[in-house]
């Protein structure tokens, strides 16, 4: 999952002459260099978010439009990226 997280991409370029897309944290990092403060401010409310306040949204899901296993890779997939924005936020610091 790590890696699959890692590799996920934007719908976005750098630029109009680079061909390769941004990852989803890159594209954010870029966006942030555009607008610092609202990058900050969404960092901030990201950090404020537990893991218990996500798995009590998808708890709330009715079993007959998500999977157990659904459920397990959404959760996992929104805690590394999580883990990986504000890495950056702290990197960036």
């Amino acid at each position: 999952m790590d890696r699959y997280v890692a590799r996920a991409k934007s719908a976005f370029f750098a630029s109009p002459a680079r061909k390769q897309l941004l990852s989803t944290v890159e594209a954010f990092h870029e966006a942030g260099k555009v607008r610092p403060r609202a990058a900050n401010a969404w960092l901030q409310r990201l950090a404020a978010v537990s893991a218990h306040d996500v798995q009590q949204l998808f708890a709330k899901i009715p079993n007959d439009r998500i999977t157990p296993v659904a459920v397990e890779f959404a959760l996992k997939m929104l805690a590394l990226n999580r883990q990986r924005l504000l890495a950056l936020h702290e990197a960036l610091q």
